[in-house]
């Protein structure tokens, strides 16, 4: 995996890799933790549903005003 920290820009090319390289063709749906550079799990609260159904909830809220 190339991640350029040092470079402003290094990240977005490693995003632009993620979405064109065929590195990973085939690879959705897994959630890539910026921080450390890898695939992994999403925090616990991604994987709640009805905090899910909050978030949507309050979002419509917001965008509706």
């Amino acid at each position: 995996m190339k991640v350029n920290r040092g470079q402003k820009w290094g990240f977005v090319s490693f995003l632009n890799d993620l979405a064109v390289s065929e590195d990973y063709k085939g690879v959705s749906g897994k959630y890539f933790d910026n921080d450390k550079g890898t695939f992994g799990k999403a925090h616990q609260d991604a994987y709640d549903e009805i905090k899910l159904n909050q978030l949507v909830l309050l979002t419509d809220q917001i965008l509706s005003r």
